[in-house]
């Protein structure tokens, strides 16, 4: 297995390196932004570790750039940092990481994520595991392309359609989807408050929630995970970001 580490902290990158290579892993490794995402493109990576506070470009921006790449937009991307906030979480999530890690970590929690990530990208369709979902958004093109998209997936998908939070909750009690994806500004009753309510039943608590919205800032973002969504998507959206925040649901550590 291949692996790009990309870091400026020499000890910290011998000792990862040293002790990875000792599982059997190759890696790569590059001290700034613009060597790390050269690598990232010729060495072929099952994974990428990225820190976030690099000499050049910070991480947000490499990782950012590495995911619009067509070379390297479906490399997991391991961020690793000394920040512990939720601001940098969701900053990792918004460019498309598909984990974090705290620095200073245990060795095998790194192998542990890494062995996960791995997986997880030799598996991107997860969405064939996806037996039914509810798409609630009152614009019907987006309702479309959502659905579009997940029957491109996998066809034997089963799409259900909400246009607003009260119907959407109407329809959970007919219907029990393992999947909601819920835009944020609706009539009647947003994406937040739907959230909010079906979170006080206990049998919709175990149903993950996306939400899929314009809403970008980090206020609104912190403000979805606290009511209890399991994910978030920026409009305009791909088929690949929407495949990429579902696989992000199966791994509990994300």
């Amino acid at each position: 297995m291949n692996i790009v580490l990309i870091d400026d902290d020499e000890q910290f990158v011998f000792i990862i390196k040293t002790r990875l290579e000792s599982k059997g892993y190759h890696v790569c490794s590059g001290k700034t932004a613009h060597e790390g995402m050269r690598l990232s493109r010729e060495e072929d990576p099952d994974i990428i570790i990225l820190d976030i506070m690099l000499p050049d470009i910070d991480g947000f921006e490499v990782c950012s750039r590495l995911k619009e790449d067509p070379l390297t937009c479906d490399r997991p991307i391991l961020m690793v940092s000394e920040k512990n906030t939720m601001r940098d979480r969701y900053s990792a999530a918004k460019v498309g990481a598909e984990d974090y890690l705290i620095k200073p970590f245990e060795f095998d929690d790194l192998i542990h994520k890494i062995e996960n990530l791995i997986k997880k990208n030799h598996n991107i369709k997860t969405a064939n595991r996806l037996n039914k979902v509810l798409v609630v958004d009152d614009a019907v093109t987006i309702r479309h392309i959502l659905a579009n998209f997940l029957k491109q997936i996998d066809s034997s998908v089963s799409v259900l359609e909400a246009t607003d939070g009260e119907s959407a909750l109407a329809l959970l009690e007919k219907e029990m989807p393992d999947l909601v994806l819920v835009d944020f500004n609706m009539p009647l009753m947003n994406g937040m408050d739907f959230v909010k309510k079906a979170k006080q039943k206990n049998k919709f608590r175990q149903i993950p929630i996306i939400m899929v919205t314009k809403e970008n800032s980090s206020e609104r973002i912190q403000e979805a995970f606290a009511a209890g969504v399991s994910g978030y998507l920026t409009k305009p959206f791909t088929q690949k970001s929407l495949v990429q925040a579902i696989n992000r649901l199966t791994d509990g550590d994300s």
